[in-house]
Formats: C-alpha cells, sequence, structure tokens
C-alpha cells in the first residue's frame, strides 16, 4: 500500500499541516518571536588585565624618570663623571687583560687567574681624580709595559716569578719590561715579585 504524499511538505508527520518546530536552519532552532534570547556575553580585557597594564606603564615610567634625573645629575657634576667613567674604564681593561697574549700560558702552568694589565690605562683612571687630591701615577705606568698576574688558590704550590715571566714570554713576545707578581689567596704578601726584561732577566726584587 502507497501513502499518499502530505501536501504539507516532506519531514511532517501524516494529520500535520505545518512542521512542529521550524526545519529551516541548523541547531541551535531560531528563537520564537516574542520570546528574548540567550544573553550574549561581551568580549574584552578583564578588570585585572586593565589594573596590570597600568601598573605596568607606571613602573617603567618610574623607572624612566629615575634614569633621566640620574643622566641629567652625572651631567652636571665632574666627580660623578669620573667616578661612573673609572667604573666603565676599569671594567673594560679586566675584560682585556683576562684574555691578553700569554695568559693562556699561564694558565697552562697552574694561574686560577691570569692578568696582564696595562699600566697606562691604569694611570689613566687614577689620574681622572687629580683635581679631588689623588696623588697622579705617571702617564706610562711606572717604567714597564705590562702588569703580569698570577693569583692561586689558598692551598696550591704557586709558581715561581721566573717560571711565571718565561710562560708569558712565550705567549706574549713583550717588547719591554714587564712586572711579574705570584699572589695566593688569604695570603697578605705576594709569594713572589719582580721587574723581568723581554729576554726573562730579573731586573729588580722586591
Amino acid at each position: 500500500m502507497v501513502t499518499p504524499p502530505n501536501p504539507a511538505g516532506p519531514g511532517v508527520p501524516p494529520g500535520f499541516t505545518q512542521p512542529p518546530y521550524p526545519s529551516a536552519g541548523p541547531y541551535p532552532y531560531p528563537t520564537p518571536p516574542g520570546v528574548p534570547g540567550p544573553q550574549q556575553k561581551k568580549k574584552g580585557l578583564s578588570t585585572g588585565c586593565v589594573v596590570f597594564g597600568v601598573l605596568l606603564l607606571c613602573f617603567f615610567g618610574a623607572v624612566a624618570a629615575v634614569m633621566l634625573v640620574l643622566g641629567f645629575a652625572i651631567s652636571q657634576n665632574k666627580d660623578a663623571q669620573n667616578i661612573f667613567g673609572a667604573m666603565s674604564d676599569g671594567a673594560e681593561i679586566l675584560i682585556e687583560a683576562q684574555s691578553a697574549p700569554g695568559t693562556n700560558e699561564l694558565r697552562a702552568l697552574g694561574c686560577e687567574q691570569a692578568l696582564a694589565i696595562d699600566p697606562a690605562k691604569i694611570a689613566k683612571i687614577i689620574n681622572r681624580f687629580a683635581d679631588a687630591g689623588v696623588p697622579p701615577m705617571p702617564a706610562g705606568g711606572g717604567g714597564f709595559e705590562k702588569m703580569v698576574m698570577c693569583q692561586m688558590s689558598a692551598y696550591a704550590t704557586p709558581p715561581t716569578c721566573d717560571n711565571v715571566a718565561r710562560s708569558y714570554i712565550k705567549g706574549a713576545s713583550p717588547r719591554g719590561n714587564f712586572y711579574v707578581q705570584v699572589q695566593q689567596q688569604h695570603h697578605n704578601s705576594p709569594a713572589c715579585s719582580g721587574m723581568y726584561t723581554p729576554a726573562g732577566t730579573l731586573v729588580t726584587a722586591p
């Protein structure tokens, strides 16, 4: 037996003249007329995010203001300029001294800290404060081209200054006299020190 087609259209149960619910449109079904729909949440920043952003801006603004005031104060004060300049120059000299020619050979000898310092640059730092009453240092650095430092731990056996001088000459090939000092940690007096020629001959010793 063939069921006659429903005049209301396909998908409508027999006996109904219209669908029991709207057939058009996917789920969720449209809200019937006169019935308020669900409330949609407004998208945006939370109050906590706004407060955090404001605090962050205030912090960086305060840091910028402090740096601006500090920079202005330094630019107007010669002593402050000398102090900050000396700190910058000192850090640069230390980095240079740690990687200077001959320091690798000193570390191979057993020096835990090996430095080859340019005394002329040290004199430049000290002479910044001549106006403040600090005794000036000779611009040439005291008659030697490098101050070679070998630092050892408190319980290690330090090398002799002669061995330090020979190791330094091997790596640096100095053209002028250089000063050698071996120092142990927690010891007030150096283990040895002295002035050496480029050939490794001891010139003076304390």
